[in-house]
């Protein structure tokens, strides 16, 4: 799993979409991490505090990315606390390991990208790796 420290609130200020961006880019970098395993993935992995606002972001995102495909899951428990059984699937998979053009000159996987954008705590960084993928999942 991904060594990053979770974020707290005053790391992420500017409301929900930002928060959903580093939530995204926090967990398919795990998911990407653990491939092909199946994971057990926890609010508190991700948000501090762990409250019922965190509990709905968190449910909300893993809910999005199910929704449209780049993850599997098999329960949830907690209103959004715990998500069991957690998995890229073969396109959330494909998306992370793609090299876009835009990456090309310096051979950076997306993964590899938001990665790097979340252990600089950059919010633009984030910002842009999230659409990458974006990019790459109308392409595919």
């Amino acid at each position: 799993m991904s060594s990053l420290t979770p974020y707290t609130d005053s790391q992420l200020s500017s409301g929900n979409v930002e928060i959903f961006n580093f939530l995204t880019a926090r967990i398919l970098v795990s998911l990407y991490e653990a491939f092909p395993h199946q994971v057990l993935l926890n609010v508190d992995q991700f948000l501090h505090p762990v409250d019922e606002e965190a509990f709905s972001l968190m449910d909300g995102t893993m809910e999005f990315l199910q929704r449209e495909g780049f993850i599997t899951f098999t329960d949830s428990a907690g209103g959004g606390q715990l998500f069991l059984g957690v998995q890229l699937t073969m396109r959330g998979f494909a998306i992370l390991n793609a090299t876009p053009h835009s990456l090309q000159e310096g051979k950076a996987t997306v993964a590899a990208t938001m990665k790097s954008a979340l252990a600089k705590n950059s919010g633009v960084m984030v910002t842009e790796a999230i659409k990458t993928i974006v990019s790459e999942y109308f392409k595919g």
